[in-house]
């Protein structure tokens, strides 16, 4: 009869296998949209919980077999010195919360996450002890891989699976995937594509098992196609080389074991060459694909911005150039570094969270030391996959390392060019353990064992039933799996209440009360914050949502003489907003949102007030300034506040400065007019609003109240009328037009007096 620690050992390891087999499968197609950040922040959840299970069980697994061990190799010592760098950096970190836990919403690349891919990399060496393991992993991997295929495809096609769900209307776009990054689509499936030829070559014999590989292979091939884009045009013909390459690598180191499967991959080959014309010949393209659906193209970071502000990062101080700004913290430094010509790009409004490439991003966030573990790992890393495919390994586990040796290549290769999610993570941690454990499996004599015993009698190795030790282990396993699943679920929590707050406001209608919108957001905001109350960006938010209610309030009129009913809210509520956005700032006080939510909250009790709050709104503004140097936003309001305040020349300016940094931006050359006007400079005021004018006309908004508003101005400034109340600049935002309509063809046709050099911010 089995004995009880028999069955738990037995238990604990396929409950360790398994896990990590479903963790594969469900991780890419895991997204959910009770939480603001659907895709990141729900992968790291998803890994974090499942890992917690896989962990504990491995580490009560352990106890009751007495032994510690894994396969060992050349490459572990740089997996730890690139860990320990990691370590270091966090230590030296500019915000220790994001570097632990991972960035605000996303929480994919915190020390945190690192931790588990390194166990669940060593974790894979220990439990994939047999072919049948090897073969779950391969199946789990095509077949997501292929679902995310088949899904792109419909989606570029203009079928939207999920966009009539409640809370999924924003998927109904060609680029929606649930990997999360449609750019990022193509880099991830090239790395599926050795894996599912070489699985198909190891069972050419085999029609039906054949036929499912060339089916998941079709899926991954075909969104990879409709993904990688032009292949005239970068990264399209990299992204093409670099899966004939990987795929050609296996087929040639197969040499006569791949003839039999011949057929299937010539079969494959002139499908994906049909779908490959049909997505890069425009005129058969716009036949087939083209729907009236906007196509939605991600952002991207120009790779020479990227590598200016990872320099800029490492030269800040010697510390910061060994160790970095800190795991995950490449926000900060990108509002921070940002060369001020990136304001001439077309995402000039937009705050990039993630760098162009993941090398330049580890290089400003772990610093030069951890970039040469890095290297070191990468290195090695090819060196031991080299010296391992000289080995002499029987097919089919031959063909899983040729085949996991690509892939490996294939992300790394991307890591020059991409930045990683934590799918992306992922796949190379457990390649790197697949690869290891596959080579240990096929030739266990050529592989070296690490075995510690961790029985209390120093003479056995294994533990006996009178020992005690496995019941001492299973006290800090179990507490470590109690606290863990707890804050999960705390973090979880508090997400989930904050998507329901943001909800709650768009989903509004007119007909609904704003104070009963605002108050239900407020309180379930503050449900967030009470469940998680070191988030930052809760606190922000909270204190917008304060004002923005006490706006709503001081809106009713009282009649003189009477007693405002209101009047304990409004000042609760006035407490409040400045509380919560002064505690923003508190907790993390080099994230720029944080300083713009207190000029906001400021700015909105400064009207409130009639000009209260001015030198804190002020002060505000300047410290936004330091952390976010080259925005043009902050210039213009600095400038708006500035004329309130009578200071006419420096507010004239800073309007230029906002101007120069982004010449496009309408309402501060709106603000510059009215301000010369108001200093009677007409003709400087006339050139202002006729840039306005010419600009409207160019992207068709003649019609527009935009339009109006500044023809009347002009119109008045040509009579020499002086500036009134109802067009001096209040608030920043005199003039209301989308910047995302305004653009204009080839250079700027600036006025004389903002037509020179960008300032550098300091």
């Amino acid at each position: 009869m089995e004995s009880t620690r028999a069955r738990v050992v037995n238990l604990t390891r396929k409950i360790s296998q398994f896990g990590i087999v479903a963790l594969t499968g469900l991780l890419p197609l895991m997204f959910l949209p009770f939480t603001a950040e659907f895709f990141e922040f729900n992968k790291s959840v998803l890994f974090l919980g499942i890992m917690l299970v896989v962990l504990v069980s491995w580490l009560i697994n352990l106890a009751f077999t007495g032994t510690v061990s894994f396969w060992k190799t050349s490459f572990d010592t740089w997996i730890l010195g690139f860990f320990a760098a990691a370590l270091i950096a966090l230590f030296f970190s500019q915000d220790k919360v994001a570097s632990l836990i991972g960035f605000s919403g996303r929480m994919s690349e915190g020390i945190l996450v690192f931790l588990f891919l390194v166990s669940m990399s060593f974790i894979v060496r220990q439990v994939v002890t047999k072919s049948r393991m090897i073969e779950m992993l391969v199946w789990s991997l095509l077949v997501s891989g292929a679902l995310l295929g088949f899904l792109a495809v419909a989606q570029y096609a203009g079928v939207y699976i999920f966009s009539g769900i409640n809370r999924l209307d924003v998927t109904g776009i060609r680029t929606f995937t649930p990997l999360g990054a449609w750019s990022l689509l193509p880099f991830y499936l090239a790395a599926l594509v050795p894996i599912g030829v070489g699985f198909l070559i190891s069972n050419s014999a085999k029609t039906m098992k054949s036929l499912f590989v060339v089916l998941a292979l079709i899926g991954i091939m075909a969104g990879f196609v409709v993904s990688a884009g032009s292949f005239w045009s970068w990264p399209g013909v990299l992204l093409w080389a670099m899966v004939v390459a990987s795929a050609g690598f296996v087929v040639f180191m197969a040499g006569r074991i791949a003839r039999p499967s011949y057929k299937w991959l010539i079969a494959v080959g002139i499908l994906m060459a049909g779908l490959f014309v049909a997505c890069n010949i425009e005129a058969v393209n716009t036949r087939l694909f083209t729907t009236d659906d906007v196509y939605y193209s991600q952002p991207q970071l120009q790779y020479d911005a990227a590598w200016r502000i990872s320099a800029s990062t490492l030269s800040q101080s010697p510390v910061t150039g060994l160790f970095g700004s800190g795991p995950d913290t490449f926000a900060y430094d990108f509002t921070m570094f940002r060369p001020a010509a990136y304001n001439a790009t077309e995402n000039w409004n937009v705050r990039f969270t993630r760098s162009s490439s993941q090398v330049l991003e580890m290089m400003g966030n772990i610093g030069i030391i951890g970039l040469i573990m890095w290297l070191a790992l990468a290195s090695s890393l090819v060196v031991w996959l080299v010296n391992t495919f000289k080995e002499n390994h029987e097919n089919p586990y031959s063909m899983y390392l040729y085949s996991l040796g690509a892939g490996i290549l294939v992300i790394m290769a991307s890591g020059l060019i991409t930045f990683y999610t934590l799918n992306m993570s992922y796949l190379l941690w457990l390649f790197m353990g697949m690869a290891v454990a596959v080579r240990a499996v096929s030739n266990p004599r050529l592989a070296e064992k690490v075995k510690l015993s961790l029985s209390m009698s120093r003479e056995k190795i294994s533990v006996e039933e009178h020992d005690i030790l496995p019941y001492v282990m299973l006290v800090p396993a179990l507490l470590l799996f109690v606290v863990g699943t707890w804050q999960l679920v705390r973090l979880y929590r508090a997400e989930v209440y904050y998507q329901d707050s943001q909800y709650t406001l768009s989903d509004a209608t007119e007909d609904d009360d704003p104070r009963e919108v605002l108050t239900n957001s407020l309180t379930i905001l503050g449900n967030a914050i009470n469940e998680v109350s070191f988030r930052d960006s809760y606190h922000a938010d909270y204190g917008v949502l304060a004002v923005n209610l006490l706006r709503e309030y001081s809106t009713e009129q009282v009649a003189e003489g009477e007693t405002d009913p209101n009047q304990t809210i409004k000042n609760n509520l006035l407490v409040l907003s400045t509380k919560e956005v002064e505690k923003s700032t508190e907790l993390n006080p080099i994230n720029v949102r944080n300083w713009e939510s207190r000029v906001y909250v400021y700015q909105e009790l400064a009207k409130l007030t009639n000009g209260g709050y001015g030198d804190a709104l002020l002060a505000s503004i300047n410290q936004a300034l330091q952390y976010d140097p080259v925005k043009p936003d902050l210039y213009h309001q600095k400038g708006v506040i500035l004329s309130l305040g009578g200071l006419d020349d420096d507010a004239v300016s800073q309007l230029k400065t906002a101007l120069q940094l982004q010449p496009l931006l309408l309402s501060a050359r709106y603000d510059l007019a009215m301000q010369y006007q108001k200093m009677e400079r007409l003709d400087e005021a006339k050139t202002q609003l006729q840039f306005i004018l010419d600009v409207l006309k160019q992207n068709n908004l003649e019609s527009s109240d935009a339009y109006t508003q500044v023809q009347e101005a002009m119109d008045a400034v040509k009579k020499g009328a002086p500036v009134d109340e109802t067009t001096a600049p209040e608030d920043g935002s005199a003039l209301d037009v989308p910047q995302e309509d305004v653009s204009v063809e080839g250079d700027y046709n600036l006025p004389a007096d903002t037509a020179t050099d960008t300032p550098t911010g300091e």
